[in-house]
């Protein structure tokens, strides 16, 4: 996913991954994320999904 240099991680977390999420999850899905940090900076987030 390409965002611009500008937005901070809380951003994009709230914005646009948290919204997505819960869309998908009424149409069945479950899914959770976990962000792993490199220092102390976010570099990656693990998706985890399910389909019951």
């Amino acid at each position: 996913m390409e965002t611009a240099k500008s937005y901070k991680t809380a951003d994009i977390l709230q914005k646009t991954i948290e919204p997505a999420i819960k869309e998908l999850e009424t149409r069945g899905w479950t899914i959770s994320y976990e962000k792993e940090k490199t220092g102390r900076k976010i570099s990656h987030i693990t998706f985890i999904w399910r389909k019951p």
